[in-house]
This record gives structure tokens, sequence and C-alpha cells, in this order.
């Protein structure tokens, strides 16, 4: 008991003629007293809890402001659609695998039928099954066994080529290579309009490009050459049968796999007149062996190299690889991948962009992964049929 509480009970004992049995005064003033204490801390602490609510308020309206509109995804409001995208690049970017599907930029074709990214569901004219689909700028580049060609993005379609062979689309998807005979080699635009020919022998066909216009050729033997695919142009040969695959590059130098002793290794390439020649080695072993088996693509800025394999999608930093060879002086290292994307054994890869490369899983399922490692499930288009197969990505498609 303290002693204001003594003297209270001591100034009401005086003022009254026997002390109370049930009733004390001192005790209800005591009481009283203690009371408004605590009243006053209670509207403190509700005032103290109404100040923070308001600068979280306060807060949430300032970053309204500043962060970009962002819309639900399936109907349902998330944490960005509320707070805005996290800061950190590596936070916003989903990776790993229980993340929930993603919608990507992805193009999927069985049979006759095309599923589009956006939604649509086009019927490949002139086909009953397609053998091959590629996006590019003016829409989708398809074909058979004998004919290709050309599903705008309006929906129409063109006929262009009739008993046509292998063929190849440049890597801004404004060009195409082909064999219109067994010894006639092509040039022309997307639309059809033509660029360049070529004689060639049986058994050559289009494999790709470097560059804006250089055509890369291979034959039976599995050797490599290149064709400047311009007007005016004439082919010589310079077959290399120590070049077993070629990679090429917008910007970038080529790589490909060459024949180095017993070892298959990865190399940068440079189109001579003579053919192609072998510059650095980026590294040896099994990777560029499976490269060549399993057809390893490049990504569109040429700086990664997806190489399919029996346990995913190896995916290796060909500036990394550089750097290391580049100190590596007289020493040939083995070629190793920054990442492996699990994916079902040897499945074809294709980039969507240049930083994500998509493959399929043992359960038939889409799988994105992306050169920071990450590794999302993708969301197909609706109503696809089973047997479906990823439409690679060539060019600015906006």
């Amino acid at each position: 008991m303290t002693m204001l509480e003594d003297e209270l009970r001591e100034m009401f004992g005086t003022r009254v003629s026997a002390p109370p049995a049930a009733l004390d005064p001192a005790g209800i003033a005591i009481k009283q007293g203690k009371g408004k204490a605590r009243r006053r801390k209670t509207v403190t602490g509700i005032a103290a809890v109404l100040a923070f609510l308001g600068l979280i308020t306060a807060a949430t309206v300032l970053q309204s402001l500043t962060t970009p509109v962002t819309t639900a995804r399936d109907g349902v409001l998330g944490f960005a659609e509320l707070y805005g995208q996290p800061e950190s690049p590596a936070a916003a970017r989903p990776g790993d695998k229980s993340s929930s599907p993603l919608k990507f930029p992805v193009d999927v074709f069985a049979g006759g039928l095309l599923w589009t990214a956006d939604g649509r569901k086009l019927t490949l004219n002139g086909v009953q099954s397609a053998m091959k689909v590629v996006r590019v700028p003016a829409g989708w580049l398809y074909s058979d066994e004998d004919d290709i060609f050309l599903l705008r993005v309006d929906g129409s379609t063109v006929h262009l080529k009739a008993g046509a062979g292998a063929w190849a689309v440049s890597l801004d998807g404004t060009r195409v290579a082909a064999m219109t005979s067994a010894t006639t080699l092509e040039t022309w635009r997307a639309d059809g309009s033509p660029i360049a020919a070529a004689n060639v022998k049986a058994g050559t066909r289009p494999e790709g490009f470097d560059g804006e216009s250089k055509v890369i050729l291979t034959n039976t033997a599995g050797a490599h050459d290149h064709w400047s695919g311009g007007g005016g142009s004439t082919y010589l040969e310079t077959w290399n049968a120590q070049v077993t695959a070629v990679f090429g590059a917008e910007r970038d130098k080529a790589v490909g796999v060459v024949k180095e002793k017993d070892a298959s290794c990865l190399a940068e390439l440079v189109p001579a007149d003579s053919g192609w020649k072998a510059g650095l080695l980026l590294g040896c072993g099994e990777l560029p062996a499976q490269a060549v088996r399993a057809g390893a693509v490049r990504s569109p800025d040429g700086k990664w190299l997806a190489i399919p394999t029996a346990t995913g999608v190896q995916l290796v930093d060909l500036k990394a690889a550089k750097t290391r060879a580049t100190a590596s002086v007289g020493k040939t290292e083995a070629l190793t991948a920054q990442f492996n994307c699990a994916a079902m054994g040897n499945a074809p890869a294709v980039w969507i962009d240049a930083e994500s490369v998509v493959t399929t899983t043992g359960s038939g399922e889409a799988i994105a992964c992306g050169t920071d490692g990450s590794r999302v499930p993708v969301k197909l288009p609706t109503g696809v049929s089973a047997g479906w197969l990823l439409v690679p990505r060539f060019g600015d498609l906006g």
C-alpha cells in the first residue's frame, strides 16, 4: 500500500464515526483513480494504433501512385495486383518448381491444327498432318512432305512452294532457304518472293542461317558448308567434314561442333571462302557430341546453347565457356552447362525469348527454364490435342 493510499484512508476515517464494514470510501477513490489511469493508457494505445494504420494507408496510396497497374491472373488478386511488383528483378521472376503455371507466348500444333498463344485454334490448310511449323513475323510457315505454306496472322493461307524438300528460316524470320528440287536450293522472303537460287548436289539441305542471309548447309555425310544466299550469288562447294554442326547467330560469331582427334568439341567458327574454319575451342566431351545427336538450339541473342540430354535440357553459357577457354591456354577443358532444365529425356527445346527455353516433361506438360536457373510450368493454350509439338519462334513478334 502506498503513502497516498494511507493518507486517503486516514482522511476518510476521521470524517465518519465508525470504519465502514462493507463500503470503503478510500478504496473506492483509489479504484476510481486507478481506473482513470487505465483509461488514459487505453486511449493512448488506441491513438498509437490509429496513427500506425494511418501511416500504412498513406504508404499504400503513395505506392499505388508509383507502381504500374497490373491485372488479376485468372480472376484472382495476388500480391502483385494489390501491392505492385516486387522491387527485386530476381524476386519478380518465378523460379521454383512449385510455381503456378505461367502464360508464355507458346504456340503448339498437332496434325493439321494449330493452337496459338493468343488463344486461337487454326486449321493448317493444305496438309493432313503438318511435319514442321515455325512462327515468323508474317505468321506461321508450315509444311508436310511436299508443300510449304504461310498462314498469315489474319488467318488466310498462302501456298508458297509445291514439291519442296528441307527448309530453314533466317534468325529474324524474314527469309526462307528451301530445296525446291533434288539439286536446286532457293532463298525467298517469307511471303514467297524470290531472292536467289543455286545448283547443289543431291543430298544437300539447308540447316539454318548465320547472320542476316548466310545459309548453313549440311549433307548426307554430315559435313557442313555455307552459301551467301543473296541475289546474284553463286555457290561453290567447300564442304568441311570436320564440322558436324553449326549454330548461327545474328550478331555474334557462329559456333559449331568440330572433330578434334578422337573428341567432339564446341568451337567458334568463321565462314571463310574455303568453308567453315574452326577458331577457339570452347570445350570438348560428351555435351558437344550430344549437341549433334539431339539437335541443340541457340538462343535468339546468341549467348546460350540449349542441348537436350537424357536428364533434361542443358543450358551452356557461351560467354562463360569462352572466358574459361581463353584462360586455359594450351589446354582444352570439358564443356560444362550452367544449368540443367529437368525434363523428358532428349525432348526438343524451343527458345521463346533470349532468356527462356521451353521443353516437355515426362508427363506431357510444358516447362520453361530461364538462363537464371528458374524452372516453371507453362500454361498451354486451351483445348490442345494429345501429341502436340512446340512451335519454334523467329524474329521480332511484337
